[in-house]
């Protein structure tokens, strides 16, 4: 029988060639013959060189994107480093979190204050302030909802910064703050003579200001004669706030807490000198105010505004006359008058602490009524008083004895000049500052409002005092209250 050679699978009579057959023709051995690389995926013969490692279906995407996570597309730029769950990024506790939030908003808000004239390195004299802020916690996964929130805490911060820089820059001793032109150091707010007293706001919310004399006249009031009598007396009249901004227009500040006058008295004439001499070179009316500020800050302030005299010249004369002569008498009232204010405001702060609005008018009519007495009573001519009741109204002695504390624990740092009084100025604890005379006596006491120290420092109101000065004057002061 025939031997017929295996034919092929296709049908072919093609015989096979033995294994050893193979090898001899082609010179090659099989089993050494380098075989493609298996880590190369199926199909990628035809892709680029360098896409070798591109996994499949990655051809449409954009370059940069092929680490990104799937899901990551809404994440705002920059979130590719911390995708869900990463295990490798440090985790900030609560507190390191909130830190980071405080630091960058204090930040933020000193950044803005330099738009209204804070000079970097000054201490904000605004204090702290509210901000309206609401958060969302899943803010970040959106671009257009961050920005969109980052623009409305911009621009809430911004009018905040803005109400309280104006409220402080509104409040300068012996000037009103006018709303048409928005500040207190323009033409409107100072009287134009020293017989005018502040008699109210315009509708457009600029100060006015009238001769003393005619608003009594105006009002009815039957003593005004006795302003030009021989011994001229000292009248007084207290207003409330609601007669003072009656004409004011709710777009000019009538609702404004930038400068919110409750109530003043105002009193005249008085002598310019306090009765120093006995013909004074003129006589002026007073004005003192029961004014409210703090808008945008982080709580409401009563002040007490004085204009027709500075504190400075009330101390002054004070410390060179008698004890409670008129000046003495006056200076008191002033010291007094502050202390009650600030009184009323630590109730108005621990009522905003409890949620509570607190109705200031109760608080603040009994002080008018008071301060009206006091005034007449202090400019009462003597000849009205038996001389029992003027020898009992010069024994006085004035509440020193936390001035004097405070004179012995200072630093030679804490003591200044006045460049316009010539009087020493001593620092103490808690924004007190004292008030002395060049021979020791004392002045006045008063408390520092918030940036006022740096403020007068840096317009060279208040020059430190040589250190070698500091003795001489530290032990004038104590030497003067032995004396005594």
């Amino acid at each position: 029988m025939e031997h017929k050679p295996p034919t092929r699978p296709g049908g072919g009579s093609r015989p096979r060639r033995p294994r050893n057959d193979r090898r001899e023709a082609t010179g090659v051995d099989t089993q050494e013959r380098p075989r493609p690389p298996q880590d190369r995926p199926r199909g990628s013969q035809d892709r680029p060189r360098g896409s070798q490692d591109r996994p499949r279906g990655s051809q449409d995407r954009p370059r940069g994107s092929q680490d990104r996570p799937r899901g990551s597309q809404d994440r705002p730029r920059g979130s590719q480093d911390w995708p869900r769950g990463s295990q490798d990024r440090p985790r900030l506790s609560p507190v390191e979190l909130a830190a980071t939030a405080l630091k960058a908003l204090s930040t933020l808000v000193r950044a803005l204050a330099t738009e209204y004239g804070l000079t970097p390195g000054e201490s904000l004299p605004t204090g702290k302030l509210v901000l309206p802020l609401s958060v969302d916690p899943e803010l970040f996964r959106s671009a257009e909802v961050t920005q969109a929130a980052a623009v409305q805490l911009v621009n809430d911060t911004r009018r905040r910064v803005q109400e309280g820089m104006e409220a402080i820059a509104s409040f300068r001793l012996g000037r009103v703050y006018c709303y048409q032109c928005r500040s207190a150091d323009c033409v409107h707010g100072a009287p134009e003579n020293p017989a005018q007293v502040f008699c109210g706001f315009s509708a457009t919310g600029k100060p006015m200001f009238k001769e003393f004399a005619n608003l009594c006249l105006e009002r009815g009031d039957e003593r005004v004669d006795r302003i030009y009598a021989d011994v001229p007396e000292v009248v007084a009249i207290a207003q409330e706030g609601a007669d003072l901004k009656g004409e004011m227009l709710p777009a000019f500040g009538r609702d404004s807490v930038t400068y919110n006058v409750h109530g003043q008295v105002v009193a005249g004439l008085v002598p310019s000198d306090l009765g120093l001499t006995r013909t004074p070179p003129h006589r002026v009316a007073l004005t003192f105010q029961l004014v409210e500020t703090g808008s945008g800050t982080e709580r409401r302030r009563l002040r007490l505004n004085l204009l027709g005299l500075t504190p400075e010249a009330i101390g002054a004369a004070a410390g060179d006359s008698a004890p409670l002569s008129p000046a003495s008498a006056l200076a008191q009232i002033v010291r007094t008058t502050r202390q009650k204010i600030d009184a009323v405001g630590r109730l108005m702060v621990q009522a905003e602490r409890m949620g509570k609005r607190m109705e200031l008018a109760p608080h603040l009519s009994p002080i008018l009524t008071w301060l009206k007495a006091d005034l007449e009573r202090a400019f009462r001519p003597r000849t009205y008083r038996t001389s029992h009741a003027v020898e009992r109204h010069s024994d006085g002695d004035r509440p020193i004895r936390n001035a004097l504390t405070d004179v012995e624990r200072a630093s030679d740092e804490r003591f200044y000049l006045d460049s316009r009084s010539n009087a020493i100025v001593v620092l103490g604890p808690r924004a007190r500052a004292h008030v002395f005379s060049l021979d020791g006596r004392l002045v006045t006491s008063i408390q520092l409002d918030p940036g006022e120290l740096d403020r007068k420092i840096r317009q060279q109101r208040w020059v430190p005092v040589e250190p070698a000065k500091v003795k001489e004057l530290r032990s004038r002061i104590l030497l003067e209250k032995q004396g005594e």
